[in-house]
Formats: C-alpha cells, structure tokens, sequence
C-alpha cells in the first residue's frame, strides 16, 4: 500500500477485487446521471439534474486553487461537509477520485476546530474544502498546529 496513510485502503483494489475490471458502457456525455438537491433555505429543495459531463466542467474550479502539485500522490484531501452535499461531493470526493487523490474520510459529529487540526497534520492534508460554518469556527477559535502546511483551502459563501 505505497503511499497510503495508515489504515488507509486503496479504493482501486478493494473495487477490482469486488467487481472485476470496469468497463465503460458507451453513454452520452449528455445523458443524465445524477440529480442533486438544493438545501431548502428558500422553500422546498428542489433537484437539478446534471449530465454525466457535468463533473468535468466541475474540475476547474476543484484544480485552479490547488494549482500545481494536486495530482501529487503525497496529496491528501478532507473536508468536514457531508459527502451527500454538493460541496462535499463535488468540490472534494468525486474530483479527488477523478485524479486519483488521497480523500481522508473522517466525520466527527459536531465540528471541532482543535481537532481538525490535529486531523489535518496528522493525516498530511493539504488540501482542504471548508464550509463557511466551520471556517468561521476555525478562525474565532485561533486552533493552531506545529507542522501545517496547507496547499490550498477553500469555501463558498453562505446563501442569503
């Protein structure tokens, strides 16, 4: 497991060994693939339904703040979103896959600024996606940790 943190497993193999090798089933680009909620703020949340294109016009806007170095395999990325989120979907797991980045997954239930930190160094992330809650935390609670050493951190802005 070169390259793998500890207790780590490699999603390829473990996928390779379940399914067998994985074959492409000839599908538009346009055809829809997946649908995505809104959060509710402003009324009911509503689906939008996205092509299979759509993570690759996504890209972009994951790779730029990372810039170089994010296909790095001593890379590693984490978010405190829920992955069912869009944010957390789009901006951190599918586009880490895509490339073939390292995702740390841990979830604590309540958001702790001291022990993200500790997480971060600990696991050697260097790429972080952090919603406007949990930012906001991070900074009010002055959390810092000998040894971070970020790449790239980025948000969103809150709704109105």
């Amino acid at each position: 497991m070169d390259g793998l943190a500890e207790g780590a497993l490699d999603l390829h193999a473990l996928l390779a060994k379940a399914i067998g090798p994985l074959r492409g089933q000839g599908h538009s680009c346009r055809r829809p693939a997946f649908i995505i909620y809104t959060s509710g703020t402003t009324g009911q949340p509503k689906g939008a339904l996205h092509a299979h294109r759509a993570l690759l016009g996504h890209l972009p806007g994951v790779e730029y703040p990372a810039r170089t170095g994010f296909r790095s395999p001593a890379n590693r990325f984490w978010t405190p979103a829920d992955w069912a989120w869009i944010g957390g979907l789009f901006d951190v797991l599918m586009p880490a896959w895509h490339h073939g980045v390292c995702v740390v997954a841990h979830r604590p239930r309540k958001f702790d600024p001291a022990e993200a930190m500790r997480l971060m160094v600990r696991h050697g992330v260097r790429n972080v996606f952090m919603p406007p809650t949990a930012l906001k935390l991070l900074r009010a609670s002055g959390a810092v940790e000998p040894g971070m050493r970020l790449r790239s951190l980025a948000s969103v802005r809150e709704p109105r």
